[in-house]
């Protein structure tokens, strides 16, 4: 691999393997399945623990890491690159869905991660593949779900189309969802604008937005009756910086950002919607988390890199779920690439719940 641009698993804080257990399967040989068990100590105190809003609740996007990263490690050791020896090329996750399945508090605990690779299909010098994978402590699956991903030449991913044939249809400049009707704009680099949205809740610290490492957006504009289904929408925006965290951590030699934290700039988004509505003003000390037992589904057609423009997303609320002990928001999402649509992400989900602080 001297002088070449193999792909590689993440480094730096978005390592999150410690070690691979086992593997099963024959090198070279796809007409099997093939699987690893990997395993993760998760840090007591980890820096997405330390920026996340509340500190016993894993962030969505490390939860996808943890759950895909060990796919890519199966395909590396199955050999899936050497069926064309002289190629380079990049890896991208295509499509997947996760659901979790029980709460648990994964501070210091070590995750089991075990991927199976299920399929792959060869078209040129296209190579896709499929994975199920769970996540487990103790020996009791919290996280499962199934992914897939490609093998691609750089010129393939060079001009991208996205979702929409490549029609330049960002919301910010269609303003399809925005024209006539109110739009609260919020600021979210403005410390004034963000104390605004927290209305002064100093008493009501797990209720506010993570950052910095998990902060993905400027500015958010809100229509409360909006979107697809007139239950509210959010769009947001965020100017593409060379030099953001996760460039050099994803991937050495090939920087593009992780289509996972693409969705937690939407969960984000969510979040804004759910402060500024008040939508956990019943509880004493709330906290965002995750919904249990729901399936969400992303799929990407394209990536962003150090030398894009921006990056925006919309979400379409499409239920607000309120009950005594927990308020659910579920949305359908995407994202843009400058002016094309690379990602879109169904049933998107973030719960208000009480934090049993103080």
């Amino acid at each position: 691999y001297e002088n070449r641009q193999p792909p590689r698993t993440p480094n730096g804080d978005l390592q999150l393997i410690s070690r691979v257990l086992e593997t099963k399967g024959k090198r070279l040989d796809f007409k099997k399945s093939s699987s690893v068990v990997a395993e993760y100590d998760v840090p007591e105190d980890a820096w997405f623990f330390r920026q996340n809003s509340h500190p016993g609740v894993m962030p969505y996007s490390i939860l996808m890491e943890i759950s895909l990263q060990p796919n890519g490690f199966v395909s590396a050791w199955m050999g899936t690159t050497l069926t064309a020896p002289d190629v380079d090329f990049c890896f991208r996750n295509l499509d997947g869905q996760g659901t979790i399945l029980r709460p648990i508090d994964l501070r210091g605990k070590t995750i089991t991660n075990r991927s199976e690779l299920l399929s792959t299909v060869t078209t040129g010098n296209t190579i896709i593949q499929q994975f199920r994978w769970d996540l487990s402590h103790g020996g009791e699956p919290f996280y499962e779900g199934t992914a897939v991903f490609g093998y691609f030449l750089h010129s393939a991913l060079t001009n991208q189309i996205g979702l929409d044939g490549g029609v330049a249809n960002d919301p910010l400049r269609t303003r399809e969802y925005l024209s006539d009707v109110p739009v609260v704009h919020i600021d979210l680099k403005s410390a004034a604008a963000r104390e605004q949205l927290y209305a002064g809740k100093t008493d009501r610290p797990h209720e506010r937005l993570a950052g910095p490492q998990l902060d993905f957006l400027d500015e958010a504009h809100i229509v409360e009756q909006g979107g697809r289904y007139g239950l509210g929408y959010v769009c947001g925006y965020k100017k593409i910086d060379p030099s953001d965290w996760f460039y050099p951590c994803h991937f050495h030699q090939d920087p593009v950002m992780p289509g996972s934290l693409g969705v937690e700039s939407i969960l984000q988004a969510m979040q804004v919607f759910s402060l500024h509505q008040g939508l956990g003003a019943s509880f004493r000390s709330p906290r965002f988390c995750q919904r249990l037992n729901h399936r969400i589904l992303w799929k990407y057609r394209g990536q962003l890199i150090p030398t894009d423009d921006r990056m925006v997303i919309e979400v379409h609320i499409k239920s607000v779920e309120r009950e005594p002990e927990r308020v659910t928001v579920i949305g359908d999402a995407s994202l843009w690439k400058n002016d094309i649509r690379i990602y879109e992400i169904t049933d998107a989900a973030i719960c208000l719940e009480e934090s049993g602080a103080g």
